[in-house]
């Protein structure tokens, strides 16, 4: 008779010791927390340009992953062939194409300021019942417009604002409306107008300096997002630091970042060259003067969410209004505006409303309202970048808020979910392993 051989019984591996007890686990991760803040605010004042390296290593992690994969290259390889790539671009675009936009970008700013000039002098010169204007097929009368517009091309409207100039009366020769004539209600709105319009000029020259600060950064940048991106395929993620009972939940979390962030960015990359594009054909359909820096323009700031749309018009406006159209010399300049505006308006709806909402993917997806105030915030903290990087962020911090939110309540954040395999840039920080370039 055999006697069964016992059988192996499993043994649970003693917990590491010694542990921390949860006051101490608490105390340290709000310190922890702490030292974050102050880290994010030591880092400050180079900010800008770390956010511009991340842009970058993100926006070139997967052609430099599809570049090792196709190739007999390695991908530390692939990433040193596509920075050389993008320096030599940026040298041939420097010698070729910059000199053509500063041309033209320096014609037409003398085109506007002899327009304005040409403008002022006809206000000056302007004797009341002189001038009508017939906008689609309607005349409109000039006396009240030119006595509001007089004080802001003479040099007036302070004087006008501090009270030091009584409505009414002659200040050198200039007329003034008088407080007790009836003015009809297009006239305040009109004035209001040109108060708003020399407001968001000030803004835009604002924008125009977050521009160059921006340039001012684009090597140093280019240098860490190249350091970055060669530590990232020897396997610098965190998944080295992430006990194995959280690692499931972090790399469904870091592809869901993916998910935000590249459907975000293709959207809007598509929508710039989309948008400018199409500008800059109907500026020389339309006869609009400087069309190629004007189109530029468009382009360039029609990536930032909501209100990128309502700075890109401001040039034209002023190009349209001062200087009119090369093509249809008959219209008038006002008329003119107001078709190019139309115009823009029809096609830029088209895009937002049926090209943009696919690409972007309902992990982008935020109410307007919620968009436009994070727009502004971001514009007035941080420029330009932050205005256009505010989407992905407010994504990014809903879906932290919706993973601490389960936690809290004891429950699973991604139910029946498997981790993916690290193919994204988020997923890869999140990965033990060096970058794989296999199918």
């Amino acid at each position: 008779m055999s006697v069964p051989a016992p059988q192996p019984q499993e043994t649970t591996p003693a917990p590491i010791t010694p542990q921390f007890p949860a006051p101490t686990r608490y105390i340290i991760g709000v310190m922890m927390f702490l030292f974050g803040i102050f880290l994010i605010l030591l880092i400050r004042p180079v900010l800008t340009t770390l956010l511009f390296a991340f842009i970058i290593a993100f926006v070139l992690y997967l052609p430099a992953r599809a570049l090792a994969r196709h190739t007999p290259l390695s991908f530390a390889a692939a990433v040193i062939a596509i920075y050389l790539a993008i320096v030599i671009i940026l040298m041939v675009l420097f010698f070729t194409l910059l000199p053509a936009i500063i041309d033209g970008v320096n014609t037409l700013v003398d085109d506007v300021q002899v327009a304005y000039e040409q403008v002022a002098d006809w206000i000056l010169a302007y004797e009341p019942d002189e001038s009508v204007i017939s906008i689609f097929g309607r005349d409109i009368k000039l006396d009240p417009l030119v006595q509001v517009l007089t004080p802001f091309f003479t040099g007036e409207s302070s004087l006008l604002a501090s009270g030091d100039v009584p409505i009414g009366e002659a200040a050198d020769g200039i007329s003034l409306p008088n407080r007790e004539s009836e003015m009809p209600t297009f006239l305040a709105v009109a004035g209001s107008a040109v108060e708003m319009i020399g407001i968001v000029a000030g803004a835009a020259v604002d924008v125009f300096t977050s521009i160059a600060s921006m340039v001012a950064v684009l090597a140093i940048s280019l240098f860490i997002s190249f350091l970055a991106l060669l530590d990232l395929g020897n396997g610098g993620g965190i998944g080295h630091f992430v006990g194995s009972r959280y690692r499931r939940e972090v790399q469904i979390l870091f592809s869901r970042l993916d998910r935000i962030w590249l459907g975000f960015f293709k959207s809007q990359v598509l929508i710039g060259l989309i948008l400018g594009v199409m500008a800059y054909i109907q500026f020389i359909l339309f006869g609009v003067p400087g069309a190629l820096p004007l189109a530029i323009f468009n382009g360039f700031f029609s990536v930032i969410p909501t209100v990128g749309g309502l700075i890109s018009v401001i040039p034209l406006v002023i190009v349209s209004l001062l200087l009119g159209s090369t093509r249809f010399t008959e219209m008038d300049h006002i008329t003119f505006m107001l078709l190019n505006l139309i115009v823009q308006t029809i096609y830029s709806q088209l895009v937002y409303n049926v090209i943009s909402p696919p690409l972007v993917g309902k992990s982008v997806k935020l109410p307007v309202i919620v968009v436009i105030v994070g727009v502004l915030i971001g514009m007035a903290l941080g420029g330009i970048l932050a205005a256009f990087l505010v989407v992905p962020i407010i994504s990014t911090m809903k879906l932290m808020f919706s993973y601490l939110l389960a936690k809290v309540g004891m429950q699973e954040p991604f139910p029946g979910e498997s981790p993916p395999e690290a193919k994204g840039f988020f997923a890869q920080i999140a990965s033990e392993s060096g970058v794989s370039v296999s199918e």
